[in-house]
């Protein structure tokens, strides 16, 4: 609509001119006025397919933007996958690492028998809390068959996690 209405605006501009050059009888002023028309409609034209050109342009770098941000998303989602992979990894760890201190303290203060009775208990024990209360036991308890009896009781003998 607006390159109709410029258009119109130029096709006034030079059938005005031709009109003014017709009635003086000039032939050269008709030609400067034609000539003064097809550049101001070239250069028309030449600003409309640059500016077309222009949003071409920026709708291209938009949707690289867009493809940028969803890779950079996906490389967000699967690094904060790796960090709970790596606290899973370090909670297991510290977890293993407290089932061996315990059953390295009953086969300690009572015998290796009830450090391997008790390592059968605690196989699926996953909650740091059981495994602190089975701890106390040890300094509490006089023998290992007590210990053993009271560590089933404290949550050993009922599995992994709470």
């Amino acid at each position: 609509r607006l390159f109709a209405r410029d258009r119109m605006r130029g096709d006034a501009r030079l059938a005005s001119a031709l009109e003014a050059a017709r009635l003086a009888g000039d032939l050269g002023a008709m030609e400067i006025a034609v000539e003064n028309f097809n550049a101001w409609y070239d250069r028309r034209e030449r600003r409309i397919r640059e500016g077309a050109q222009r949003n071409r342009e920026g709708a291209q770098r938009n949707r690289e933007g867009a493809q940028r941000n969803r890779e950079d998303e996906q490389r967000i989602r699967e690094g904060e996958q790796r960090i709970r992979e790596g606290e899973q990894r370090i909670r297991e760890g510290g977890l293993e690492r407290e089932r061996a201190l315990l059953l390295r303290q009953a086969a300690l203060k009572f015998d290796g028998e009830t450090g391997a009775r008790l390592a059968a208990l605690l196989g699926g024990v996953a909650d740091p809390e059981r495994l602190g209360r089975i701890a106390e036991l040890v300094i509490r308890c006089g023998d290992g068959e007590d210990f053993l009896a009271q560590a089933a009781e404290a949550g050993a003998a009922n599995g992994s996690a709470s």
